[in-house]
């Protein structure tokens, strides 16, 4: 704790308060890269089903105008990452403050300076290629990102050791704070904050064990839903050769001379006057066979996080 070192450890000021300073490597420590690029991509898949299933834009597919919005939204967030490697080169100094009821972690003048520009860039980034959306809300994240954040231990449900990243993530009911630790005060601070908060806690190995659960109910959920979905369009396309209906499929839809059918791939339509250009159709549909897929699977998976709850609740008592 010598020299350029004592600033980085846990320290008591004059009121009791524990303060220390984090300097979070940007480039390896991928927690906060990590966290951003989960809630980017998230927003993003959300966007690009939604302008999937709108179909058609003006002659352009619907499932490439998804993958625009998709991507676009995962290059924007690459992009602020990049800016903000380069803004701090590198490294990224975070401060905390620690008292019996809440962990806080708090800027400097210079730390919101930087940030307030990185948001700006961010937004003009995004106006010139063409995504306003994606910047506008990346921005706004940003600026206020550098925000003093405050989290009441009375309001933490679960703390999440992650050794190996110096983190302590704070589980609230919707919402989480990131709290990094020198390692050498890691089990100082954690204790601080277990003793004082009515929590679970899950240490790595727990951790490392559910994300595995995780990973294999959603390889399940997938599989299933494959399997479902597959059985179900071999059973529409037999039953449309031979009665013109799809058998599994949505209610129909009719409106004056025209009407529709859609179901998983497939959407069957009808016209019902001479000069049209057709009078029935079969055409595989992107948009409905990736929501089909992802309703089933969600389905599945769902049913699966609760089965595992339930076995977790279980073996607790």
């Amino acid at each position: 704790m010598e020299g350029q070192d004592l600033k980085y450890r846990v320290t008591v000021d004059e009121n009791g308060a524990l303060r220390w300073t984090y300097p979070l490597d940007l480039r390896r420590n991928r927690a906060v890269f990590s966290m951003m690029m989960k809630i980017i991509a998230a927003i993003g898949l959300a966007m690009g089903l939604f302008a999937m299933a709108l179909g058609d834009w003006a002659g352009v597919p619907g499932w490439f105008m998804g993958l625009v919005f998709a991507g676009g939204f995962t290059a924007v967030g690459l992009l602020i990452y990049g800016i903000m490697l380069l803004a701090y080169r590198g490294v990224m100094p975070m401060h905390f403050v620690m008292t019996d009821e809440l962990v806080t972690q708090v800027y400097t003048p210079k730390e919101q300076s930087t940030t307030d520009a990185l948001a700006a860039v961010a937004l003009v980034a995004g106006l010139a290629t063409g995504h306003a959306g994606q910047a506008l809300g990346t921005s706004t994240n940003l600026y206020n990102s550098t925000r003093n954040s405050t989290c009441y231990f009375s309001w933490v449900r679960r703390v999440v050791r992650r050794r190996e990243n110096d983190l302590l993530v704070l589980k609230r009911a919707v919402f989480r704070s990131m709290i990094f630790v020198p390692p050498e005060d890691y089990d100082l601070v954690e204790d601080y904050i277990v003793s004082r908060a009515d929590a679970e806690v899950r240490d790595e190995q727990l951790g490392e064990e559910r994300r595995t659960g995780r990973r294999l109910r959603l390889l399940i959920a997938a599989g299933v839903s494959l399997v479902v979905n597959l059985v179900t369009l071999i059973i529409n396309i037999n039953a449309y050769n031979a009665t013109g209906a799809l058998k599994l499929a949505g209610p129909y839809q009719r409106g004056g001379d025209y009407g529709f059918q859609a179901a998983f791939a497939l959407r069957a339509e009808d016209w019902f006057v001479p000069e049209a250009p057709f009078q029935h159709r079969l055409s595989f549909s992107w948009p409905y066979a990736v929501i089909g897929f992802l309703a089933v699977a969600l389905a599945v998976w769902l049913v699966l996080t609760v089965a595992a709850a339930v076995g977790r609740r279980g073996e607790k008592r």
